[in-house]
This record gives C-alpha cells, sequence and structure tokens, in this order.
C-alpha cells in the first residue's frame, strides 16, 4: 500500500533515478527513513562498496526544495497563528453568565485556592489537580480576574492548536495541517460550553489541559517514525505527564500511545517479543515517575481518601455503564460507521479509484451508509426528548448531525471497524521483522485505540443521552485523524486504482469537507451572538460582557446591596459567579450541588461547616430544595446485564443534602430576582455567633420552594 501522507523528510527526494554522472561522497550511518539510498544503476550496488552516490546536482536540487517546504510550512505556521489571534479577539471579555453553571463554579474553584486554600480537603475539585493549580498560581500572582482567566485559556488554546498542526504536518504535510488547525479554532469557537476554545465558557479548564497532553503524545508519536532521539521521549514524557494530571480519561489514551512510541522508538530488525515488552514496560514506567510523585505529594497534604474522592468524581459515574450496549447505543455507533463508509465510497467514486463495472456494487453502499445516518435523527430526538423535554425538538435534532460530537461520532466508529484489518497488518509485520520501521497503519492504529479508550465513558450512551458520545478530551485527537480514517476505508473498498497522490488528494478533501463545516458553524454563532443584546458588568473581578438578558447584571447589583466587606456568600444548587465577582468565599466544601452523589461524610462536612461559619448571604434557585439533585436526572442509568433499547434506569435519588433542610429552616427569602432567590438568616445573631456541630433544628423541608415574604 502507498503511504497515506509523507512527513516533512519524506517530501524530500533521497535519489534520483535517472542516470549521468554521479558523485561520490562518504557514506553515511543508517538513520532509518533518513539514510540516502543509491539507485540501481549505482555503481555502488554492483561493487558493494561502503559509499553513498546521488547525480551531480541533486544536492543543490535538494537544498531548493527544502526551502520551499520551509517558506510553505512558515505561511501555515503564520496562517494558524493568525487564526487563534483572531479567535482569541472575537471571544474576548464574553460571557454567558454569572447566575450558574460550570464556568462560573471552576472560576471560583480556582479563587478559593489563590486564596490559601487546598483542593480536596477545603473545597471540591472532582479533576486530577493540574488545571485548578495551573489558574490558582495564575490568579494568586496576577489577581482573580476574568481577563487573567481569558488570557490563560486563550495561550491553552494556543497550544492545543499549534500541537495539533506539529502532529498533522507530520501525516499530511504543511498545507493539509493548516487546514485541520484552522477548522480545529473554528469549531472550537462555535462549540458552546463542551469544548470551547479561547473561551471562559467550558465546563473545566480540566478539559483542555487533559487535549493538550493528549495531542503531544500523539506528536511524539507521529515524529517518532522519523525522530526517535530524546526530543521524541521528552514530548511523549511530558505529555503524559500534563494528560495523567488534567482528565480521568486523558490518561488511558496517553498511556497507549506513551507505550506505542516508546515500541517505534526501541524496536529494530533483532528485536524479540521480549526486547519490545522491555521497551515499552521501561517508556512506560518513566512515563509513571512524575505523575506519581504528584499525587503521592498531593495525598500527604490533602489526604489519601479526599484525593480519591476528588479524583473519583464524587460519585458523578455512579450508576452509569456506557460501556454496556443498549439497542440505541448499537444503532448509533452502526449509523455512524455506516455514514463514514458513505463518505468514503463517494471519495472512491469521485476519485475514479472503482472501476466501472464495480461501481454497481460501491453504489448500494453509498445510499446504505446515508440511510443509516439518517436513522440518527430521531433517535437524537428520543434521546433530547427522553432527558430535557417534552416534547420533540426538530431543530436541537437536525443540528446534531452539525456538532463537533456529530462529525467525529463516524471518524470514531469508522476507526473501530477498521481494527481487524489494521491489526492483523501490523502484526503481520512484527512477525515478519522485514523492516526496522513500522508501517503506517501503526500510528493510525495506536491513535483509534487511543481516542476510543479516552471515549470510553460514552461508547454506547452517556449521561445525557442514550446515544454514542466523543469525549471532548478527544475532539482534537479524531479531527487529526478524519483524514487518515476515511481514506484508509478506502482500501476496504473493491478498489481498481490505487495510488498515494490519490490519498493524499482525499485527505485533503476531507480536510476542506471539514473546514467548510466549521466555517459555517462559526459564521452562524457569530451572528446569533450579534443578535443578542449584551451588557457589560464591571465587578470587583474586571469587566465582563454577558449575554443573558440581564439576568446576571440585576441579581450582581442586588447582591452587591446586602452584602458587607466581611460578608460570605453560599450559592446552591451550581454557582460561584457571585462569589468569584465580589471576592468572597463560601464556607461549604461543596461547590456544586447537584449531578454528583458524593459520600455522607462529605454531606456531614458540607452541614458542619456551614454551622460554624453560617454564610451572610445565601442564593438559591427558586425550585424543589432550591435545586439540589442528588445525582442527574434522566433514564440512562446502568441496566447490566439486561438488553433494552433504551435504559430507563432512574439516575438520580430522592436523598437530601443536609444542609440544604439546615438553610431551609434558619434562612428566609428577601428578594426574587429572576429564578434566584436571595436568603437571609432569620436570627441576626446567627451569623454573628455561629453554632455548634449539634445546634440548630433539623426538622423537614417545605415541598415548595421558597418565596418573598
Amino acid at each position: 500500500m502507498q503511504e497515506l501522507a509523507t512527513s516533512a523528510v519524506d517530501e524530500l527526494p533521497t535519489d534520483t533515478k535517472r542516470g549521468g554522472p554521479f558523485l561520490i561522497k562518504p557514506k553515511p550511518r543508517n538513520r532509518g527513513n533518513d539514510m540516502i539510498v543509491a539507485s540501481s544503476k549505482s555503481p555502488c550496488n554492483r561493487m558493494n562498496k561502503c559509499h553513498s552516490i546521488e547525480p551531480i546536482g541533486g544536492r543543490v536540487v535538494r537544498r531548493v526544495l527544502a526551502a520551499q517546504w520551509r517558506l510553505r510550512n512558515g505561511v501555515a505556521m503564520c496562517v494558524v497563528v493568525t487564526a487563534c489571534a483572531v479567535a482569541s479577539a472575537a471571544t474576548w471579555g464574553r460571557f454567558s453568565g454569572l447566575t450558574g453553571g460550570d464556568p462560573v463554579r471552576w472560576l471560583f474553584e480556582a479563587s478559593r485556592f489563590a486564596g490559601g486554600e487546598v483542593p480536596y480537603r477545603d473545597f471540591m475539585w472532582m479533576y486530577p489537580p493540574l488545571a485548578v493549580y495551573l489558574f490558582g498560581w495564575t490568579f494568586s500572582v496576577f489577581g482573580s480576574t476574568f481577563a487573567v482567566a481569558h488570557v490563560l485559556v486563550c495561550v491553552i488554546s494556543t497550544l492545543i492548536t499549534i500541537v495539533t498542526y506539529a502532529a498533522a504536518r507530520e501525516m499530511y504535510g504543511a498545507t493539509i495541517a493548516a487546514v485541520v488547525s484552522v477548522a480545529l479554532v473554528l469549531f472550537g469557537v462555535s462549540t458552546f460550553g463542551v469544548f470551547n476554545l479561547f473561551s471562559l465558557d467550558i465546563y473545566s479548564p480540566a478539559v483542555l489541559a487533559g487535549s493538550l497532553g493528549v495531542m503531544l503524545c500523539v506528536l511524539a508519536l507521529v515524529r517518532s517514525r522519523r525522530s526517535g532521539g530524546f526530543l521524541t521521549a521528552g514530548i511523549s514524557v511530558a505529555g503524559f505527564a500534563v494528560a495523567s494530571l488534567s482528565k480521568q480519561e486523558a490518561a488511558v489514551g496517553a498511556i497507549v500511545l506513551v507505550a506505542a512510541t516508546a515500541l517505534s522508538r526501541g524496536r529494530d530488525r533483532q528485536s524479540t517479543p521480549r526486547h519490545c515488552a522491555m521497551v515499552v514496560a521501561r517508556g512506560t514506567g518513566l512515563s509513571l515517575i512524575g505523575p506519581a510523585t504528584v499525587y503521592v505529594l498531593l495525598a500527604t497534604q490533602s489526604g489519601w481518601e479526599n484525593l480519591l474522592a476528588g479524583v473519583s468524581g464524587y460519585g458523578v459515574a455512579a450508576g452509569f455503564c456506557p460501556w454496556w450496549p443498549t439497542g440505541a447505543g448499537v444503532s448509533g455507533a452502526l449509523a455512524a460507521a455506516g455514514f463514514g463508509a458513505a463518505v468514503a465510497a463517494a471519495l472512491a467514486i469521485g476519485f475514479r479509484m472503482i472501476s466501472r463495472e464495480r461501481l454497481v456494487l460501491i453504489s448500494p453502499l453509498l445510499f446504505f451508509g446515508l440511510g443509516l445516518w439518517c436513522l440518527m435523527l430521531p433517535m437524537n430526538v428520543g434521546s433530547w426528548q427522553m432527558n430535557f423535554s417534552t416534547r420533540l425538538d426538530i431543530a436541537r435534532a437536525v443540528s446534531f448531525h452539525f456538532t463537533l460530537n456529530g462529525l467525529l461520532l463516524p471518524v470514531q466508529w469508522t476507526g473501530a471497524a477498521l481494527l481487524p484489518t489494521m491489526v492483523t497488518r501490523v502484526c503481520g509485520r512484527l512477525r515478519a521483522q522485514s523492516s526496522a520501521a513500522l508501517p503506517r497503519d501503526f500510528e493510525l492504529l495506536v491513535i483509534v485505540i487511543s481516542g476510543l479508550g479516552i471515549s470510553s465513558r460514552g461508547l454506547f450512551s452517556y449521561f445525557f443521552g442514550h446515544l454514542p458520545w466523543v469525549s471532548p478530551t478527544a475532539y482534537p485527537l479524531f479531527l487529526l485523524a478524519a483524514p487518515a480514517v476515511v481514506c484508509r476505508f478506502t482500501l476496504l473498498l473493491p478498489t481498481a486504482r490505487v495510488s498515494g497522490y490519490r490519498f493524499r488528494r482525499m485527505a485533503g478533501v476531507v480536510a476542506i469537507a471539514l473546514l467548510a463545516v466549521a466555517g459555517c458553524r462559526a459564521m452562524w454563532s457569530g451572528a446569533r451572538a450579534f443578535r443578542e443584546e449584551a451588557e457589560c458588568i464591571v465587578t470587583p473581578a474586571g469587566s465582563v460582557w454577558v449575554f443573558d438578558g440581564g439576568r446576571s447584571a440585576r441579581l450582581v447589583a442586588a447582591v452587591q446591596n446586602r452584602v458587607r466587606d466581611d460578608s460570605s456568600i453560599l450559592e446552591i444548587p451550581w454557582g460561584g459567579g457571585m462569589n468569584f465577582c465580589l471576592g468572597r468565599s463560601s464556607p461549604a466544601f461543596s461547590t456544586q450541588f447537584y449531578g454528583l452523589k458524593p459520600s455522607d461524610e462529605v454531606l456531614e462536612r458540607d452541614l458542619d461547616a456551614v454551622r460554624r461559619h453560617p454564610p451572610s448571604l445565601v442564593i438559591v434557585s427558586n425550585g424543589y430544595r432550591f435545586g439540589a439533585v442528588n445525582g442527574i436526572r434522566g433514564q440512562s442509568g446502568c441496566c447490566f446485564p439486561a438488553l433494552r433499547w433504551v435504559s430507563g434506569v432512574e439516575t438520580s435519588d430522592d436523598r437530601a443534602f443536609p444542609v440544604v433542610s439546615w438553610i431551609e429552616d434558619n434562612y428566609r427569602p428577601v428578594e426574587v430576582v429572576g429564578e434566584q432567590v436571595l436568603l437571609e438568616p432569620r436570627s441576626p445573631t446567627l451569623v454573628s455567633g455561629g453554632q455548634s456541630a449539634g445546634e440548630g433544628d433539623r426538622g423537614g423541608s417545605p415541598r415548595e420552594g421558597p418565596r418573598l415574604e
């Protein structure tokens, strides 16, 4: 098989097959793919002398081509950096709202770290420590402001884009790499809430840091074919450290990439299976030393039980088994793979890789794959209907096919369909030991396996639906692999003519198609943002433009009128925005009273902390139990070992939060601001003196939310 794409070195000619006078020079040492090889007409082949031969003038041609390659790479890099700068400017100062949600929660958690509190011990943090330490240390130096947080998010987003470009350049060349990277930027600025690049509206910066670590490991893997030196090893080790200290699922994919990089760097023609196993064990072992040391030091500070509870997500995954297949999940996976097959068939037909007599055999595959993908529409409608609304939201379901998750699902499951073929090819090469270099399929195989490992938390279902789901941490990974996966799938078709030139052109077409979709999404989101009315809110944490119809501005004004300089604020069920804006802290350990299933010890810790230091103001949602829910409302829980079309198992329970019951008994509503209610103590002495752990009434809670008295 012709290689799908050439690396930077492979693009440069290593010999000339034409006859003519030769220039004899000393033969260089064996450097793998970079070694100059003499042509079949070379007298060196006949005499078996220790010289290599290249035609006179070949050195000049190589220098000219190298200069051209550097120029193309420089221009492409400028395009990528410019796209990052434009995206940063377009999203600067914009925020979805301060009344609640994930963005204000993690900003508040990072500000608590900057104020001297320790994660896992003094406040809740449900991810590995890198993100909160990075933002907390930055806040402690430059201040806890929106501008500082946005600058750091833009820096991480730019690093993700540049590393993606570097990895794509090794796989496809500079031009296609620039197209893929710009598409990533456009998707990042138009994907709301899940994987936002250059924006504060992301559910956790741990996603960005985890993606950066995974892409560093991918870069080390694709570099290992060309250069297996210490720089490649350093990139691999650094990438695994960043991934394992940022996001749980990122560590799963990163360890696969690290092991593959170690195998690619350490294998030669004389390698035995035992030697390969030793190489992999040595590489992964060295990579584990740094993260393990960090976790041990952190455990000594916060406690092993607290650390394990936080890294495990405080029960966020309890009751879910996305690895267990359901009817809707399997159908969604088949539909995604069918769409990928349809795209591959269409490309094979368009590039005339199919003979006319075989065209009749391929056309049904095209229509069958498109038909399967259309089935995702009603299934997506049903999935959202069961979890979020009581009506069929057709527009939401149709838009799913044009989201980054909807576009990358076919890449994930088409790559999964390719696994048997790629495993057979790679294992055959390893057994033959015909070459020290592993086949190009090895890199694509490892990338697909790594992506599946990262997305294992949404393999057949996920928290908010019954369809397969691509983990946001794996978005750059699958976007990078999309052209290679689609082009590689064409080899499974009964093709008549195959060439590397056609493969490179097909990869370019796939990348341009992704760029077109990303551009349309970016223009649509930009037009929607232009139509929305934004309001600039000036707070002690800086100015921010908020697009929520004025709810945040009214809430900030109401809170500022009721709090003193030494007042503490508690936000329930999901917030932190007022605390971050006004530079306050919360007495509670938990920063989120929704979506998690914390242990009884955590619930009692919250109650004890709030009793000892009662807040001066409590901001709650106007609903039953202030909107606090133990778990996630929905019916996508674990149904193992039953076989069902959809799970139908409730993912939340009716267990009450003790601190919520205590607040209902000791606080009264004083003002309603939209959907938020402000509560103050019933007794003026409650805040000044506090209560001991055994005092206070713990009577029943009312069934309705608070009302203004």
